[in-house]
């Protein structure tokens, strides 16, 4: 059963719920914004409409939480916890950013020399062996 949202609704004065009135009411201002900037020709033919309901901006958000926890209901948290400092943190990832000329993009951490996927080091995935107990991604999967 579909419920019309009131604005006397106890769901008003929910934080979380507030949030979403906030979101809706940025969209619509961006929206109002946008055809304010069209013609008065155009504004007379065309009558400002929204592009969705308030019911449907919300509807849509809590389909899609309710989707992600579908997908975990079965499955137990884990909880990565990666390092605050720049250096640790380039390890953890196995690459950087380069900026130097040449050398522009990813530069993955690795032992050999290549810059390759294939030969980095991370404590994140082993890709060559996706079962390596010893890696965090052996406990996503």
């Amino acid at each position: 059963m579909y419920l019309d949202l009131q604005e006397y609704s106890i769901l008003y004065t929910n934080e979380s719920f507030q949030e979403y009135v906030n979101a809706y009411k940025a969209l619509i201002q961006k929206e109002k914004d946008e055809y304010n900037k069209k013609s008065d020709k155009h504004k007379a033919q065309n009558p400002f409409t929204p592009s969705q309901s308030k019911q449907e901006f919300i509807r849509k958000l809590e389909a899609e939480k309710f989707l992600y926890f579908c997908y975990s209901l079965d499955s137990s948290p884990l909880i990565i916890k990666a390092p605050s400092d720049n250096k640790d943190q380039k390890k953890f990832l196995g690459y950087e950013w380069s900026n130097r000329k040449g050398k522009q993009g990813i530069q993955y951490i690795t032992t050999s020399g290549i810059n390759a996927i294939s030969e980095i080091l991370t404590p994140l995935y082993n890709p060559k062996n996706r079962l390596d107990s010893s890696k965090l991604s052996f406990y996503i999967m």
